[in-house]
């Protein structure tokens, strides 16, 4: 029975089905099934160069207002069919935060965090976090101070009031995790260098980016609606945001005042793709496929080629719909599109640039293909010029993707290309 008392020492209450934990663990611990459930009672603290143990199976309570901190080391590796289990002991008693501090170290694979303020925050460098489950928290995982993360692989971090990922750190890969139903899945001011092959359902944002990003490939982003909600909304520097499927959002790539964005290639959007005044010249959209879906530049965009381009029919006009709308004195390059009809006058129709404001640049659309999937009819009007360079399938759909990049005006539309 819970009530009779084996022994008390450190700060620990022992019972028969119940370890009672509180204060300074200051020699190396296991914790295992057979002291299961851990109840922290008072802040614990893992002193540094202390190695605290957690084996699989384990159930650690916190109590409401509770703290976690790590100096040392916490070693927290469950198994598939054993996770470790770090929880509450009543839903509307939150435990503030699992900490790791600068100095400390730690790995957490196969655990379940849930109702933290902070369900996971790293300040230190970090090896991974894979195969958790991080739920219910106010926020999920937050990196901060001098804290890094290697990998965060394979989790699924869910119903996160504020944020899946808060990164102010470092994260080299964040990949084939399960983001959903938090404002922000993830939120970085800081360093990331890939976010590849996630999940991201039903954020408001999918990921807000307010420093540097390097890419944002394979992902599948599918949002709620709502007039705040973005998939990429991009305050900082994102290098290439290449082969995702983004819908359900208001805008699905936003660039913002201030901010640079290289190169959006292979995507599959519902949506806007908007590059608000203010913000850096977007180098290149190109071999995306936007049904429903429109750019609008209020900031210059240098080419926009090889894209499928829908319009959208919310933006309305006496005549009909947009699909391309240049709001910048600089002319658009918009060759080679398909605009899912061969009427050149009603191509026209679908954008608005010098010729409805003369203010504004013109957007090129002539040539223009007749086909989605006519490869060979696009290859067939390229100018003389090529440079044949690597191979880049669609990962959406069995198209084949065609590379064109403007290289200069002085080298007579010399292109490069893929097939």
């Amino acid at each position: 029975m819970a009530s009779l008392v084996f022994g008390v020492f450190a700060g620990v209450l022992v019972r028969a089905d119940t370890t009672y934990v509180s204060g300074h663990i200051s020699a190396n611990t296991i914790w295992n099934v057979a002291g299961s459930p851990y109840v922290i009672y008072g802040d614990i603290i893992v002193d540094s160069l202390i190695t605290l143990t957690i084996e699989p199976g384990v159930k650690v309570i916190i109590l409401e207002n509770r703290s976690f901190t790590i100096y040392g080391i916490l070693i927290a590796k469950g198994t598939e069919v054993d996770s470790i289990i770090i929880d509450t002991d009543n839903i509307l008693h939150r435990w503030k935060k699992l900490e790791f501090c600068s100095g400390s170290s730690g790995n957490l694979r196969y655990v379940r965090i849930s109702y933290g303020d902070r369900g996971c925050k790293i300040m230190a460098p970090f090896d991974s976090i894979t195969h958790c489950n991080i739920s219910r928290n106010w926020g999920g995982i937050g990196i901060s101070g001098s804290g890094s993360i290697g990998t965060i692989a394979h989790n699924n971090i869910l119903e996160n009031s504020e944020y899946g990922i808060s990164n102010s750190g470092m994260i080299n890969m964040v990949k084939e995790n399960t983001f959903s139903n938090s404002y922000d899945g993830i939120l970085n001011y800081g360093q990331i260098q890939t976010v590849r092959e996630n999940t991201l359902i039903n954020n408001t944002r999918g990921i807000t980016n307010k420093n540097s990003i390097g890419s944002i490939a394979k992902n599948i982003m599918q949002g709620s609606g709502g007039w705040k909600s973005a998939g990429i909304l991009n305050e900082g520097s994102i290098e290439t945001i290449r082969g995702n499927e983004i819908k359900g959002y208001n805008e699905a790539i936003k660039n913002c005042p201030g901010a640079s964005l290289d190169t959006i290639c292979n995507n599959t959007i519902t949506g806007k793709i908007i590059n608000y005044y203010g913000a850096s010249v977007i180098r290149e959209i190109k071999f995306n496929t936007l049904n429903p879906g429109l750019i609008i530049a209020q900031s210059s965009i240098a080419l926009a080629c090889s894209n499928n381009i829908a319009g959208d029919t919310t933006f309305e006009h006496p005549s009909g719909f947009y699909a391309f709308k240049n709001l910048t004195p600089h002319d658009i390059d918009a060759q080679y599109n398909y605009w899912y009809t061969t009427d050149a006058g009603e191509i026209d129709n679908r954008i608005y640039d010098h010729w409805d404001n003369h203010e504004y640049g013109e957007i090129h659309f002539i040539p223009f293909l007749t086909d989605e999937h006519s490869i060979e009819e696009f290859l067939e009007t390229l100018p003389s010029k090529f440079e044949l360079f690597e191979t880049y399938p669609n990962p959406f759909t069995t198209v084949i993707s065609v590379k064109c990049l403007r290289i200069s005006e002085k080298q007579k539309l010399g292109y490069r290309f893929t097939i």
